[in-house]
């Protein structure tokens, strides 16, 4: 049900998949609660309704489920259905992230790593981060490929910062979770970056360049400017004899 509800799959009408989740959520179990949640926070199936959909985070979330917990620490963040609260988004996402819910300890390190909603504590962060990554999360490896090559809460390390974005590129995205292109995009990125200016790894145009290509498909902008700068520079110039 999940997967039409983040747009995945086509095979049922988006009004069947809400009216049958609506039945399934009358049996009071958390996975419905929060997938019919889904639909009115996008108006999947039924008008959007951001209150209704609050209401049925915060009864899945209270029923334990740490996805239900993560989408409504993002209605506290966002300030949808219901005031911004940044101190009741952390305590939601920390209570999902406690059940090592990806997205919540992502979302957590990154607010740790920024201070936002709480002190700036770059050691949570990378921990956070760490604890994701070991579950296999390509994300997780692009924010800490991130925080080794600006050191970070961390020693410096290029090396291990290209390895990172690297793994971030060749690691399948976690079963269940919306492919995100932005993460891809930007560990594209970096590896054109650090190709081009030898930070980690050999320098290589050539070998930048196709790093920067993958990531214009991604649609990320600096990897299509930067594509549209090497092809200038490696235009053949022509000279008056």
């Amino acid at each position: 049900m999940l997967q039409h509800i983040l747009g995945q799959a086509q095979d049922w009408p988006p009004e069947h998949v809400f009216r049958r989740l609506l039945e399934l959520a009358a049996l009071e179990d958390t996975d419905w609660e929060n997938n019919l949640g889904l639909c009115f926070q996008h108006g999947y199936g039924t008008p959007q309704n951001y209150q209704r959909a609050v209401e049925l985070f915060s009864r899945a979330a209270r029923g334990g489920s740490a996805t239900a917990q993560f989408n409504l620490g993002g209605m506290y963040y966002e300030g949808w259905g219901v005031e911004k609260n940044l101190d009741r988004a952390v305590e939601w996402y920390t209570r999902s992230a406690q059940q090592r819910e990806e997205l919540a300890l992502l979302q957590l390190g990154s607010m740790y790593q920024k201070g936002i909603g709480v002190e700036v504590d770059l050691a949570r962060a990378r921990t956070l981060y760490s604890i994701a990554y070991r579950l296999g999360s390509s994300r997780a490896a692009t924010h800490l490929g991130f925080l080794f090559r600006r050191g970070l809460g961390v020693e410096q390390n290029n090396v291990l910062a290209y390895q990172l974005f690297r793994e971030a590129v060749v690691r399948a995205d976690t079963p269940n979770i919306t492919d995100n292109r932005s993460y891809r995009g930007t560990a594209f990125y970096w590896l054109g970056y650090m190709t081009e200016h030898g930070e980690g790894v050999e320098r290589n145009l050539r070998e930048a360049r196709k790093w920067y290509e993958e990531g214009a498909v991604c649609e990320q902008r600096l990897c299509v400017e930067a594509v549209a700068r090497l092809s200038e520079k490696q235009k053949p110039r022509h000279t008056r004899r």
